[in-house]
């Protein structure tokens, strides 16, 4: 009882960071996980995907986790970055709507999570262009911070030990905003590149369009991509990874690091704009496998953003004709939902520092 109530202390801390105070919404919380195998269909949307595949292993295989709605009523009380967001939902994939239902839906197979009407390719092209139309700037981290530089430092590491032993090392940052993450990339004499809908780029990188379709066709491939928190915003990841193993030298490695969301109740977000993918760690190995890559690293790890200290999955892998066989994620999907004990130890061996801090508060009294 006493861990349990040190892990609720956290989860409620770290739940206040993503949630907005003043939002009104209807959720239906999970109780347990329900044995009933749906098909998903809904009437809400024509343009979203109203009965999706798994986009990582190809299974119509879902389980229910949860549901919640947004309203256009409850977006006054939003904070101004979220109320933007929610604009995409009324504005752009379901004008005219003044309320949205999604389904929180879990994968039988590979236990990854997505929500359901799910926003198509095109959705999520659209939302973009808006939201880059009418966002205000943002207040971004400066290059010498210790944010950035810690950033670039985690980035760079899992990778390092492939580097090239000769020749001249070409980087991909696959939706990596101005490039900033590519620092250490160019301190190490690598040529830099960055896909993403910006218009200026930090010194060193080059952009060299808004997606990948924006690509020369005969371009020269590269030594590494990084796609650092930018799977968990995309519509079929599925096909981006097999574009981006396409543009990779035969030995070359994709990073990927996709933020862990999934802890004791269905991903369900403040706003259902901007992470569409949920994923496990073995759904994440799942989806480089099932899209021709070797897994050469994988980990799951506490990093502090914003000062707050939030769970990432982090996966490396390379082309290979033989990729193995996919892990099945859904007991692991089973198990972070539900913790036991051990699973409880897993979660907290992470994040130590806030355990401490979680037990001197209960001591205190706090």
């Amino acid at each position: 009882m006493l861990l349990e109530g040190f892990v609720q202390l956290s989860v409620d801390r770290a739940q206040r960071f993503h949630e907005v105070r003043n939002a009104v919404w209807r959720q239906t919380s999970m109780i347990g996980m329900s044995d009933e195998v749906i098909l998903v269909n809904s009437s809400e949307s024509e343009s979203m995907n109203i009965d999706p595949v798994c986009p990582v292993c190809q299974s119509h295989e879902w389980e229910v986790l949860g549901r919640k709605t947004w309203t256009v009523e409850s977006m006054a009380g939003m904070d101004p970055i979220f109320r933007r967001r929610m604009r995409v939902v009324f504005e752009v994939w379901l004008p005219g709507s003044t309320d949205f239902t999604a389904q929180s839906l879990g994968c039988r197979q590979c236990g990854f999570v997505i929500y359901s009407p799910r926003p198509t390719a095109a959705d999520i092209d659209n939302k973009y262009r808006f939201l880059t139309s009418i966002k205000s700037p943002e207040v971004k981290p400066r290059l010498d911070s210790e944010e950035n530089i810690r950033r670039c430092n985690e980035i760079i590491v899992p990778v390092l030990p492939l580097w090239p032993q000769a020749g001249r090392v070409r980087v991909l940052d696959f939706g990596g905003g101005d490039g900033r993450l590519m620092q250490r990339f160019v301190e190490r004499g690598a040529d830099c590149f960055v896909v993403d809908y910006v218009h200026e780029t930090v010194p060193g990188v080059t952009r060299l369009g808004d997606t990948l379709d924006d690509l020369p066709e005969h371009i020269e491939p590269f030594d590494f991509i990084i796609s650092s928190h930018v799977i968990e915003h995309v519509a079929e990841p599925r096909e981006i990874m097999g574009q981006l193993r396409s543009l990779l030298k035969p030995r070359g490695a994709h990073l990927v690091a996709v933020p862990h969301e999934i802890w004791r109740a269905a991903p369900l977000q403040p706003e259902p704009v901007t992470h569409v993918n949920f994923f496990t760690e073995q759904s994440l190995q799942a989806l480089f496998v099932n899209t021709g890559y070797e897994v050469l690293h994988s980990s799951t790890r506490a990093v502090p953003t914003s000062g707050i200290m939030q769970t990432e999955i982090v996966v490396v892998g390379r082309p290979s004709a033989n990729p193995g066989v996919a892990p099945n994620g859904y007991d692991r999907l089973k198990q972070l939902l539900n913790p036991d004990l051990m699973t409880y130890f897993w979660w907290f061996k992470r994040h130590p520092r806030r355990m401490l801090r979680q037990i001197k508060n209960r001591v205190l009294g706090k």
